[in-house]
């Protein structure tokens, strides 16, 4: 009976010791999955963060870049409109010539009909 006891109390120690061990495994598991679960979490607010970040820069470049063509255009623009101030300008060059080159005439034919006018009457 009492070897019987001793074997039962044995028994009952390793039970319990490997329970113990056991239920520290457990722990260890539980203990490995919440820190898994926080690096997850931290990983997913990375994530997010960094997506909002690249759709900020991305946001940026594209108001850079319709910044870019509006002063390429205005540019554009601006030089048509250069260009068309200077045709206008040559062209009332060349009307002020044709006029003064009228009035010269003008001026020589009024000097020939008197001339004439004078031929006429000697």
């Amino acid at each position: 009976l009492r070897s019987e006891k001793m074997k039962s109390n044995k028994i009952s120690k390793e039970l319990i010791h490997k329970t113990k061990v056991l239920l520290s495994e457990v722990e260890k598991y539980k203990s490995n999955d919440q820190k898994k679960k926080g690096l997850l979490k931290k990983l997913e607010d990375e994530i997010v963060e960094r997506r909002t970040m690249y759709l900020k820069v991305k946001e940026e470049v594209e108001g850079l870049k319709r910044e870019m063509l509006e002063s390429k255009n205005k540019s554009t623009k601006d030089l048509e409109i250069e260009n068309i101030r200077k045709e206008l300008a040559e062209e009332l060059l060349r009307l002020k010539k044709t006029e003064e080159k009228k009035e010269k005439l003008v001026v020589r034919n009024e000097f020939l009909e008197r001339k004439i006018d004078e031929l006429k009457t000697e």
